[in-house]
């Protein structure tokens, strides 16, 4: 399929937004309403808390007066601890995520190891281990192997002691009293959902845990400013209107789900969980009457100058299904 043959598919990137276009109730955000500030309640990340101001909004037609300034504090992204996991260590020196031991805890995700917790021992409890003499690790993805000179060998199974990090989002609500609370979202290695709603609130931001983050940061303060139905991209008045009219007439669609591993599913926990499949099965469910091909294009760690310089980089042409593609 050439570049120029794609302008008669409708072209779908590695982005969410588009697809609750099509999906209603996808999105937890998508079925709520969100707050219609009048004045204020802007927030401010102070060290390990954040600062709310004072201000009014509109819940659901209620006019909602916060007096005064409320100072909430945020926990920490939470920390795991492993003792004493056995591994082996691989002959192959450690590069990134893709060769060496992994550790068991942080799934090898990036800046999920908490930088120099490890501790590697002959024995639990025994004799420590030097990293650099005795092993080498890719601390951003807690990958490991043996140093060239070690003390040990591959087949020596040597016992590892570390904490790990995992993601967390938490929601600042707001209920028709003018009640502001943050209710702590549950850890995740990589897609960590926003705590569901008390009866009555509205949901006036998302606070981000990275991982390891201890203090908020203003880069951490996502608000909540429109639903994803209100929200405007810069194809929503474009090609998408035209494909959800063929959708709901009944005739022939052809989506391309086009990008790296993200959509080839690495972080998948099966296949029919990969976003590309969700999204083709929520789609037929949605309009059953229409002849829809999802076509996904897609290969770990490409990126866009690849596939459009795609004589340059050969290797790409060659999919994980086997298929060729001629971009």
């Amino acid at each position: 399929m050439s570049i120029s043959k794609s302008i008669n598919i409708s072209f779908l990137f590695t982005t969410s937004i588009i697809a609750y276009t099509f999906l209603n109730g996808v999105s937890i955000a998508k079925a709520e309403t969100p707050p219609e500030i009048i004045s204020g309640l802007q927030i401010k990340a102070t060290g390990r808390k954040i600062e709310i101001k004072p201000g009014k909004l509109n819940i659901k037609g209620k006019l909602v007066t916060v007096a005064k300034k409320n100072i909430l504090k945020v926990e920490p992204a939470p920390v795991f601890k492993v003792e004493n996991e056995a591994l082996k260590l691989s002959v192959k020196p450690p590069k990134k995520y893709y060769r060496g031991t992994k550790l068991k805890g942080p799934k090898t995700k990036s800046g999920s190891l908490v930088p120099g917790s490890l501790l590697i021992r002959k024995t639990p409890g025994g004799e420590k281990l030097t990293a650099g003499k005795d092993y080498l690790l890719v601390e951003k993805f807690g990958t490991l192997g043996l140093s060239p000179g070690s003390r040990i060998n591959a087949n020596d199974t040597v016992y590892a002691s570390y904490s790990y990090s995992k993601l967390r989002l938490d929601t600042v609500i707001i209920n028709q009293q003018g009640e502001i609370k943050l209710i702590k979202g549950n850890a995740h290695f990589n897609v960590s959902l926003p705590a569901r709603l008390e009866p009555g609130s509205v949901r006036l931001a998302n606070i981000y845990r990275p991982y390891g983050a201890v203090e908020v940061k203003k880069e951490h303060i996502y608000p909540l400013l429109e639903s994803a139905t209100q929200a405007k991209t810069l194809s929503s008045s474009g090609r998408i209107p035209r494909t959800l009219a063929k959708l709901k007439s009944g005739k022939k669609v052809k989506i391309v789900c086009w990008g790296d591993s993200v959509t080839a599913g690495g972080d998948a926990s099966s296949g029919k969980h990969r976003y590309v499949n969700v999204f083709s099965a929520g789609l037929r469910k949605k309009f059953p009457n229409a002849d829809i091909e999802v076509i996904n294009i897609s290969l770990g760690g490409s990126n866009i100058r690849q596939w459009l310089q795609i004589d340059n980089f050969r290797y790409r042409r060659k999919m994980p299904t086997g298929r060729e593609c001629d971009w």
